[in-house]
């Protein structure tokens, strides 16, 4: 700051001293306060951000200017809705999954009937949240996406990265023979360029279960592991800090040099992936050849090439199975106590001795595992096959008889649908 310059007061010489003293005062005065009101603006973004990166309903991370101080965060839920419990299924995750989610992509087949039973409950479910818009912290943008659905749900969910979101799994390119999608899977694709990565973290969910409550453990520990990988001086992935979480996931060979598949898994209903995840996961599963793999099969038995495939193998073919996966629950009793970081205190033995299971008992069949979880550790999902007479808090908002009166397809056009499907097969095998 420049002086003040000097005034010469006439009439003698006390009283322009006094006066120069005076507005010397004044500057000081008027410094001090301006250096006050800086440090205290300064401190105050400091405390916000260390606030926000605390409270786990802000998903806030510390970034550098110019980003802002948010994780972002996007979920693709993989739907085929062809009967009314799995649209309350896909209903029950956008009531209950979705909290702290900035963008919601639905990824369905394109069919007709499929369209119009999602357009159906996408409207109805924007309309109720809506009316309901207290019980959400954050209202997500909710897009619909159509592919040709013959490439299980992983089909789906690459799909919706690659033409919802335009996401090509870090390679730089907009169009690549290796496509797994191809674009003929795409009835709509963005005429927006890929952005890469379209969140920082993403989250991949399917109809096979139903959400039973509102649960958002899973997106604050991936939202916390990108938070360290985007913004932490030299991170690495830990089993504090994993690149792909998944809801169910078994660990149990940690020690070869190169882990079994059988003894490590992660299932495919629910997960979270960093960006480095989100990367690992994209080139191992949406690969043509990925899609390839289990086309040999006779369709009766195609289900357990897929879980190997694209469930077990995952965990240790596409990451160190030591450093970044990890799982919220178990699939199976864990063998020791301190596997699962999100169940603290678990004590496998005690626990094991006085409940009704054996160690082969997994969550999906037995009743003693699943329920211990869902009544001890606040377990959120059911598989849909296993439903009987459960009551969901996850269609609270939806009307009464709305999902009932949906247009389902009929024996004859799903049947129709379904030979479209295995016949569009040759194409992949061709590719």
């Amino acid at each position: 700051m420049a002086p003040a310059p000097m005034s010469v007061a006439r009439g003698g010489g006390g009283g322009g001293t006094l006066h120069m003293i005076a507005r010397v005062f004044a500057v000081a005065i008027l410094y001090s306060l301006a250096m006050f009101c800086a440090t205290f603006v300064m401190f105050d973004d400091a405390f916000s951000a260390a606030s926000a990166g605390t409270d786990p309903r802000s998903f806030a991370a510390e970034a550098p200017a110019g980003r802002g101080n948010r994780v972002s965060t996007a979920m693709i839920i993989a739907t085929v809705p062809y009967n009314l419990v799995h649209a309350k299924a896909l209903w029950s995750h956008l009531e209950c999954l979705t909290g702290g989610i900035d963008r919601v992509l639905i990824a369905a087949p394109d069919a007709i009937w499929s369209k119009v039973i999602v357009e159906s409950i996408k409207n109805e479910f924007v309309r109720a949240r809506a009316s309901n818009s207290s019980q959400f912290d954050r209202l997500p943008s909710i897009e619909v996406g159509y592919y040709r659905n013959n490439r299980y749900d992983a089909g789906l969910w690459c799909d919706g990265l690659r033409f919802g979101y335009g996401y090509d799994g870090g390679a730089g390119r907009t169009d690549d023979a290796d496509s797994a999608a191809g674009g003929a899977n795409a009835t709509r694709k963005t005429d927006k360029s890929p952005v890469d990565p379209v969140a920082d973290a993403i989250y991949i969910v399917n109809d096979s279960a139903m959400s039973m409550m509102r649960y958002d453990n899973l997106t604050r520990r991936i939202v916390d592991s990108t938070r360290h990988e985007l913004y932490s001086p030299n991170s690495n992935s830990s089993k504090d800090h994993p690149r792909l979480v998944s809801l169910n996931g078994r660990f149990e060979d940690f020690e070869s040099a190169r882990p079994s598949p059988n003894y490590n898994w992660v299932e495919s209903v629910y997960r979270g992936m960093t960006p480095k995840g989100l990367q690992s996961f994209y080139r191992h599963t949406c690969r043509a050849e990925s899609f390839r793999s289990c086309l040999h099969v006779a369709a009766d038995h195609r289900k357990r090439c897929i879980v190997d495939y694209f469930e077990k193998q995952l965990a240790t073919s596409a990451y160190d199975i030591q450093t970044e996966v990890d799982a919220m629950y178990p699939s199976f009793w864990p063998i020791k106590t301190g596997t699962f970081r999100a169940l603290p205190g678990l004590n496998i033995t005690a626990e094991y001795e006085g409940l009704p299971i054996w160690s082969g008992d997994h969550w999906i069949d037995s009743g003693g595992i699943f329920n211990y979880l869902r009544f001890e550790w606040g377990f959120p999902f059911k598989k849909v096959k296993r439903l009987k007479k459960e009551v969901t808090r996850c269609n609270s908002l939806v009307g009464d008889g709305f999902l009932s009166t949906l247009p389902y397809p009929d024996a004859r056009s799903l049947a129709a649908y379904k030979k479209e499907m295995a016949e569009s097969e040759i194409g992949l095998l061709s590719g």
